[in-house]
């Protein structure tokens, strides 16, 4: 049987109804509370109380059930998801916070470990420069004193007078390496001297890397055609000189050649050491486009420090072994056949030259100071 109850408020009894007992038991199909009934949830209680006509009485009998507002319940249920979604997802963020802020540490950590150790190389660097120690504290306004001072130490050194070259620069175009007298640089004032006078007729020729670029610039000359150009790609490298362990002290930018030859008085005699501190022109240049000119220029060509020296040297080779056109420090010029001497082979002053001459380069002073900065 169905069996509906209610109450009003929590003091009034629950609504009685009347069943009848089968074999001494009742039989309830449904049980149904009113919606917005009074009383709390889960506080819910059945009493059967038993009343037989011609028996004795029985002590009620107490069935607790719990019932509860489902309504509410599922409202509270949606308030409590959404709380959990949110925490979730403040959570989710606060977690990926950390997650960015430790490899944001890691990340400064590896700087700070790369950074601390150019700083110990930097130190050693500058310990083996012989800096003051005093200098290497950290303190910002002593390394800036530092560097100010260094920097008006090169500046004195780039405003000394020192020989430059006084033609014109070339054109600046990627394809155009630059004058002749511009693709190297000369310590020695004799040794430029007698190498400017020597290559007098080649030191204005404008070095291009390729013919088309040449003949650009010989159609747009504004000097009638009386510049002297050279294409690189035109010049064939396999008749070019290639010496081997033998350093140039002459070009500046010059380092040792890797080859296949040696100078002629090793072939001559491998234990002699001549007279005049004997040295090939070219021995490879820094930069492949000035050691392939020089080395079509100057071919073979020894410098020696006078012509006492090249006329002993000439000598004691020439027997076993070609021997090369020799110029000395001091203006003279002994040509591959054995002939020297009268004004032809005779060097310029630097003053005849007119700025036609290689420059000097900066003292390495200068270079030190730069590194320094």
């Amino acid at each position: 049987m169905r069996a509906p109850l209610s109450c009003r408020n929590s003091s009034e009894m629950c609504r009685r109804w009347k069943c009848l007992l089968s074999l001494a038991a009742p039989h309830l199909d449904d049980l149904q509370i009113a919606e917005n009934s009074q009383g709390r949830d889960g506080k819910y209680a059945l009493r059967f109380t038993a009343r037989c006509l011609y028996a004795a009485q029985f002590r009620p009998l107490d069935i607790p059930f719990l019932f509860y507002n489902d309504t509410r319940k599922r409202a509270e249920m949606a308030s409590l998801s959404r709380q959990r979604d949110e925490l979730m997802a403040a959570v989710g963020k606060q977690q990926r916070h950390v997650d960015a802020s430790e490899r944001r540490a890691r990340q400064l950590k590896l700087a700070y470990d790369e950074v601390s150790a150019n700083e110990l190389k930097l130190r050693r660097e500058l310990l083996r420069r012989n800096v003051p120690t005093a200098q290497l504290t950290g303190d910002v306004r002593i390394l800036d004193d530092f560097i100010e001072l260094r920097m008006k130490m090169r500046a004195n050194i780039e405003k000394k007078p020192i020989r430059k070259c006084g033609l014109s620069p070339a054109p600046r175009d990627a394809d155009v390496i630059g004058n002749v007298a511009h693709l190297a640089t000369v310590v020695d004032d004799g040794a430029a001297r007698v190498l400017s006078w020597h290559l007098i007729s080649d030191m204005e020729c404008v070095v291009t890397a390729t013919t088309a670029k040449a003949m650009e610039l010989y159609k747009d000359d504004t000097r009638d055609g009386r510049q002297e150009l050279l294409a690189l790609d035109s010049i064939y490298r396999k008749a070019l000189p290639n010496w081997k362990q033998h350093v140039s002290a002459v070009f500046d930018q010059c380092s040792v050649a890797q080859g296949v030859r040696a100078l002629p008085h090793v072939k001559h005699s491998a234990k002699w050491k001549p007279q005049g501190n004997p040295l090939i022109l070219v021995s490879g240049a820094v930069a492949k486009g000035n050691y392939v000119v020089f080395s079509m220029l100057l071919g073979d060509t020894i410098i020696v420090d006078t012509l006492q020296d090249a006329t002993a040297y000439r000598a004691a080779v020439s027997g076993a072994t070609y021997c090369p056109t020799l110029l000395t420090r001091d203006g003279h010029r002994m040509r591959s056949n054995g002939k020297f001497g009268g004004a032809s082979n005779r060097a310029w002053s630097l003053e005849r030259l007119r700025g036609v001459v290689f420059a000097a380069p900066l003292p390495l002073a200068h270079a030190a100071l730069s590194e320094d900065v």
